[in-house]
């Protein structure tokens, strides 16, 4: 790669570099000193270890998002980048990215269990954050999920996500709470869905329609909608 400095800036060029368990490569860039300092990637790619970059995110305390989450660990692998906005302030950057999860980790207090991702693909922006083909396991329930979350930055996320795989009573229990679903509409469990759509947003409609199977039994299809405090079907 190419380093040169000029000024008050340092520019790269296919710069290859490693810190720890994560690395960049095939990297072009710029650092331009000055308040506050701004960083801008024109095109990259990298392999970044969250048990390591987690703690420094939430040091910088800009990413609202993260104040729910107690523990984050796995693998992101980025097959593009690119990033401009001030350097200490992650929550003002632009940036369009696409890549895949591995073996991610999830601890949260709003989470029955660790959330555990073993494979996704993703592409996103500040705005928008999609999701493919991910493999998720929590407590009791394993699923497939794709799908999309706008405004996460902001911790105030619309998720509109099309599922399959299976939910055991544990699981369901804490969705049921979640949706705040009233108790003659909460179904037995396990529930395996055969393909389902779910939109929620805090505070607004949630939607829930698909097929699903109750307990080894036929096959029933669900189209529910749930207000902020109260639902029907």
């Amino acid at each position: 790669g190419r380093l040169k400095y000029e000024g008050d800036r340092i520019s790269w060029q296919e710069l290859d570099g490693r810190m720890g368990r994560t690395s960049v490569s095939q990297t072009s860039g710029m650092l331009r000193w000055g308040e506050p300092p701004r960083i801008e990637v024109v095109s990259g790619q990298a392999a970044l270890n969250l048990d390591e970059l987690y703690p420094w995110a939430t040091r910088l305390g800009q990413i609202p998002a993260l104040g729910e989450i107690g523990s984050l660990k796995g693998q992101i692998a980025l097959s593009a980048l690119q990033l401009q906005g001030p350097l200490n302030n992650p929550r003002e950057w632009a940036f369009q990215a696409k890549g895949q999860v591995e073996d991610l980790l999830v601890e949260s207090p709003r989470l029955p269990s660790v959330l555990n991702v073993g494979s996704a693909g993703f592409s996103g922006n500040p705005e928008r954050l999609q999701v493919e083909e991910a493999k998720i396991s929590l407590a009791d329930a394993a699923l497939i999920l794709s799908g999309g979350a706008e405004g996460y930055m902001r911790g105030e996320p619309r998720l509109k996500v099309e599922f399959q795989g299976t939910i055991g009573p544990a699981s369901k229990e804490w969705i049921s709470d979640l949706l705040g679903l009233p108790p003659e509409i909460r179904l037995r469990a396990p529930l395996s869905f055969s393909k389902a759509e779910l939109t929620w947003e805090k505070g607004k409609e949630t939607a829930l329609k698909g097929a699903f199977t109750v307990a080894g039994g036929p096959q029933v299809s669900l189209d529910l909608v749930q207000g902020p405090e109260e639902g029907h079907t």
